[in-house]
């Protein structure tokens, strides 16, 4: 039985992916803090907001959705990007992944 936790979990990436224009699955294994901590303020300066979910918990948001085959793009650990913006977060992604090589996107969902 799922907990509370992860029930709620669940609903947050559900109503994410419904509030934003792109959500950009990427991967991130290999970062030190300071490299994470510099992504995230990139991100968060363009209104990008970037969330690690459990890859069962995102599964299961995208199968109530009825997307999903967008967790086809997730192995290993994965961040979520979400934002109204539909190039920002791909241009950041891309910019810090030349920067960083343990940072690529792996895959994502456009709305509509």
């Amino acid at each position: 039985m799922p907990t509370q936790q992860k029930i709620d979990a669940v609903a947050e990436m559900k109503a994410r992916l419904a509030e934003c224009e792109v959500a950009i699955a990427a991967k991130y294994i290999g970062i030190n803090v300071a490299q994470a901590t510099d992504l995230r303020n990139r991100l968060r300066d363009s209104g990008v907001e970037f969330k690690v979910y459990k890859n069962t918990l995102s599964r299961r948001a995208l199968r109530e959705l009825g997307i999903e085959n967008a967790a086809d793009c997730m192995e290993g650990p994965t961040a979520w990007a979400f934002c109204k913006d539909p190039v920002a977060p791909a241009k950041i992604l891309q910019e810090f992944g030349k920067e960083v090589p343990f940072v690529a996107m792996m895959g994502g969902v456009l709305s509509g």
